[in-house]
């Protein structure tokens, strides 16, 4: 016998949904949406698929396994909705513990309590703006977030990243953005929620501090070895943070998809042969493209194959393994001559 959730997956998220009735069904990274088919409704992301569960964000805030899905509705007994679900599946399936379902015990508890608290935290929301330069109005530590993404204190520490717990930036990790001359001039506050809770609350994954045009600087750009043989130019802070765990202080972030013009003259100064690696999607291979069509007239680029690396969308270096990331880099930037220094 083999249990719910690699038969489930196997059969296909959306084909289930389809058999259940329910509608306006939509694939959002490994995760799918759709209208609840236990109380119906338009609200396409009220019904939310993860990891062998599926949350109802429309009425109950519960979660609910594919055989209390078909017991609902089509009126099964718990036997009934077995047996349906085995022949749907083709196989046979390991029984459930049915002696309490609700989201208290089931692995989806922290999902819900979390969305229960963005909401919340959304009502008692302060409205007022974060101070630019003064990060001791936040708190010096490693968030949860940080630990469960890989990254270390001494990294939290060498970036000076923040967490606050009020206001606009309400639990967000904080970041400092700096100009060439390590001024600050910004701070980004990354949300520590799941990308599923920030789009059932309309939240974004960034908010940034009044004033700030990413455009005009590069983030990592005070700290970039410019003794390095070549230049690392990524999206996004965590590829940042994740190279330089592996000894990488060589890399800048464009903070986005798209190069800006003073970012293309800020890239030039360094005169390095600059490796560009986007993420692992269209709009990270669009950048890449950016990058070559308008650098390489003045200094060699090459372009990191990260799609060899991970199928996963959406995947940047952060999620890659150093020793793969190091392979490939070797390969590609080991052409170009080492600096010389006296």
């Amino acid at each position: 016998m083999t249990n719910v959730k690699e038969l489930l997956e196997d059969y296909g998220i959306d084909r289930f949904l389809e058999y259940v009735g329910a509608e306006k069904i939509r694939k959002i990274g490994d995760n799918f949406r759709s209208c609840c088919p236990i109380h119906g409704g338009d609200n396409s992301s009220a019904f939310s698929y993860h990891n062998g569960y599926f949350t109802c964000f429309s009425e109950c805030d519960r979660n609910y396994s594919p055989i209390d899905i078909l017991m609902i509705v089509f009126s099964l007994s718990y036997p009934e909705a077995k047996k349906r679900l085995e022949k749907l599946f083709g196989q046979e399936i390991e029984n459930e513990d049915t002696s309490e379902i609700t989201y208290e015990n089931l692995e989806n508890k922290k999902f819900i309590q979390d969305f229960k608290k963005l909401k919340e935290s959304q009502k008692q929301e302060e409205n007022t703006e974060f101070c630019l330069n003064d990060l001791a109005t936040y708190q010096k530590i490693t968030h949860e977030y940080l630990i469960n993404e890989g990254f270390s204190d001494e990294t939290r520490q060498f970036f000076d990243l923040r967490f606050c717990d009020k206001g606009i930036m309400r639990d967000r990790v904080v970041i400092p953005i700096d100009d060439k001359n390590g001024k600050i001039i910004g701070i980004a506050g990354r949300s520590i929620y799941d990308f599923r809770l920030l789009e059932l609350t309309g939240q974004s994954k960034y908010f940034f501090s009044k004033g700030l045009k990413k455009s005009n600087t590069l983030y990592n750009i005070s700290r970039a070895d410019r003794y390095s043989d070549y230049l690392i130019v990524v999206e996004g802070y965590k590829s940042i943070w994740r190279l330089h765990e592996w000894g990488y202080d060589n890399a800048v972030a464009l903070m986005g998809a798209s190069l800006g013009d003073k970012q293309l003259k800020l890239l030039l100064k360094f005169n390095l042969p600059i490796l560009i690696s986007g993420d692992n999607d269209k709009a990270g291979k669009n950048l890449q493209r950016e990058v070559v069509g308008k650098l390489s007239r003045y200094t060699p680029v090459e372009e990191f194959p990260i799609e060899k690396i991970t199928s996963k969308e959406n995947d940047s270096i952060a999620e890659i393994k150093k020793g793969d990331f190091e392979e490939w880099t070797k390969k590609i930037m080991g052409k170009y001559p080492k600096k010389i220094l006296f």
